[in-house]
């Protein structure tokens, strides 16, 4: 019996290349890389966007006025997605501006309503994943945030009443990701 054990064994420590751990080893400060690039990249394109809008001062009404109906639709569908995952973007004031513009009759108000539903949907799905996916990399801040005694007083009062926590998420910038 032994003897089967050890055919078997070597049948599949034959199969395994040597130094199969070594290259898992190689590869995985390989991905590491690539996701610090992807996120760098993004982060750069932010900045770029936010630029942009600074220096051209735009109007989000001016803007959604000049676009022909339908590029308006897709417009307020982005703004309010990207709203809901980085507050900076005019979500709400797209909403606002597409509606006025509803009630001008130069958009349907249906139409309007389904691009802001859909965007703040995904928009919230989005981030959703973003902090499921990361929140091991997170929760260590997150602990060492908790051992100030302010922040874990406030921690604690969204903890025991769910319409704070409900507001201080959708409401106060930050919270959202740590909600």
């Amino acid at each position: 019996m032994a003897g089967a054990r050890r055919i078997v064994g070597a049948l599949i420590d034959s199969q395994i290349p040597p130094n199969a751990a070594d290259d898992y080893e190689q590869r995985e400060p390989f991905r590491s890389r690539h996701v610090v690039l992807a996120l760098a990249i993004a982060v750069v394109f932010l900045f770029a966007v936010i630029a942009l809008i600074q220096a051209l001062e735009l109007d989000v009404g001016e803007v959604l006025a000049d676009l022909p109906a339908e590029a308006a639709y897709l417009a307020c569908f982005l703004l309010v997605w990207f709203d809901a995952v980085i507050p900076i973007f005019p979500g709400e004031t797209t909403l606002n501006a597409a509606s006025t513009m509803a009630a001008e009759g130069e958009l349907e108000l249906g139409l309007v309503m389904l691009a802001g539903a859909l965007g703040a949907i995904i928009g919230d799905s989005s981030l959703f994943w973003i902090a499921r996916k990361n929140a091991d990399k997170v929760q260590a801040q997150l602990d060492k945030a908790l051992e100030n005694p302010k922040i874990k007083i406030a921690w604690d009062a969204l903890h025991r009443s769910t319409g704070l926590l409900l507001v201080a998420g959708r409401f106060v910038p930050g919270m959202r990701f740590a909600v």
